[in-house]
């Protein structure tokens, strides 16, 4: 047997069976979670996000919450000041620190906040190599795995950060048994060293194009990664959609991701947890580059609540309404919808009549589920009404719309009745 597979394989011993002996539940230790709902002790847990997503400066500055105690993304809440090892396979160590200097910049706190709790590495500097593949098949670097135990074990590491995880390995990421073998050596590092062990990862190409509807199957590579994880999170960057109800510019959404729970159901976008990326300048420019240098970090985001149309709209909706030469047809379908008057009364652009989705751009679609979400509130809180009327065209009944009540106040969006939220 090679020496590689030998940790492995169970002791003979403890394959003895013996049926459950009486325990006291409540003596049981409860699960170590380390860093809210996302990190937890002797667990593997993973965060999967497109190239340029921002994985990185999330990972930095999760790693100084921890490292230093406190909340700096609220939701993730570090259970107390925690010694992180965050090894970075591909960026050398003076990007390393560049990120680390605008994390604690933006944050307002100071290498002494870390209290010699955070550890960085370099792939640069320092190879790990967790699994190869070879002439006779996937193995793993026992050495390697072992290296890592006793250095965490040393320096009394708590969760240990890997980013990227492909870089880490030379095993075909699409054979469920290779990666089998290569978590198998992660749970063997998080359950003797007793860490937890937090794993940066990419995305499939076809999940990269859309990560809401990626869900668990958003992880590049075999499904056994996901599968041994306990908890994985999902980045992905606002959609057209999204910006549009939250009145993001589009030529700024990248700014905003989105984290989701990857093993659970997506939540909806109001209730989503969101971060910011943020630009921070070092101040450390020089006579050959003067601007120094400006770096990524992230902030905690919260999505506004929009509101969808004052009293002044609604009353210029409602004199456009009266005014009309005939009663405006309340189904978007029709080109006397009653949605036209509502854009024109208040100055949104939703595109001609005829034009189809695809005939719009993402500015006049967004526009044109405000315009749908208004008229859906205004109709909920009376301020306009529909009757049935006959076509004397098509011989059919229609339904047309109607001045209501007066206004009140703004009106709010509801996220869960808004098409396309």
């Amino acid at each position: 047997m090679e020496p590689e597979q030998l940790a492995f394989v169970a002791p003979a011993k403890s394959l003895a069976l013996v049926p459950v002996q009486p325990f006291v539940p409540r003596q049981i230790p409860p699960r170590e979670w380390l860093y809210g709902r996302a990190i937890i002790r002797r667990y593997i847990s993973m965060v999967v996000a497109p190239g340029g997503t921002g994985k990185s400066a999330l990972t930095m500055v999760e790693a100084v919450a921890m490292a230093t105690g406190k909340t700096l993304l609220p939701g993730d809440n570090p259970v107390s000041p925690l010694r992180v090892w965050l090894h970075n396979a591909e960026d050398d160590r003076l990007e390393l620190q560049r990120r680390l200097a605008a994390a604690l910049q933006h944050h307002k706190l100071t290498l002494a906040d870390l209290n010699n709790n955070l550890i960085l590495s370099s792939g640069r500097d320092v190879r790990l190599s967790l699994a190869r593949d070879g002439a006779d098949g996937p193995k793993v670097d026992q050495r390697s795995v072992d290296r890592i135990v006793e250095q965490a074990r040393e320096l009394g590491v708590d969760v240990i950060m890997l980013d990227p995880l492909g870089a880490l390995h030379t095993l075909p990421e699409n054979s469920n048994e290779a990666m089998n073998l290569l978590m198998g050596a992660l749970r063997e590092i998080a359950d003797k060293a007793r860490v937890a062990v937090v794993l940066v990862h990419h995305t499939s190409k076809v999940a990269s194009t859309n990560m809401s509807a990626a869900g668990a199957g958003a992880s590049r590579g075999a499904s056994a990664l996901v599968d041994a994880v306990r908890s994985s999170r999902q980045l992905g960057q606002m959609t057209d959609k999204e910006a549009g109800n939250f009145g993001v510019p589009l030529d700024r959404r990248w700014e905003f991701i989105r984290v989701d729970n990857g093993k659970a159901n997506l939540a909806p976008a109001q209730a989503a947890r969101w971060v910011k990326l943020v630009g921070v300048s070092l101040n450390n420019g020089n006579v050959q580059y003067p601007q120094g240098d400006t770096v990524q970090t992230v902030e905690h985001w919260t999505p506004p609540t929009p509101t969808l149309g004052s009293a002044a709209d609604l009353i210029n909706v409602q004199r456009a309404v009266s005014q009309a030469a005939a009663p405006p047809r309340w189904s978007d379908k029709s080109p006397d919808w009653v949605g036209y008057l509502v854009a024109d009364a208040t100055g949104l652009d939703i595109g001609e009549p005829a034009s189809g989705q695809k005939g719009r751009d993402a500015n006049q679609n967004a526009a044109r589920r405000k315009v749908v979400a208004m008229l859906n509130a205004w109709k909920r809180e009376g301020a306009l009404t529909t009757i049935k009327q006959h076509d004397g065209r098509t011989g059919r009944m229609m339904e047309v719309v109607e001045v209501g009540k007066s206004p009140a106040e703004p009106v709010q969006m509801d996220p869960q009745v808004v098409p396309g939220w």
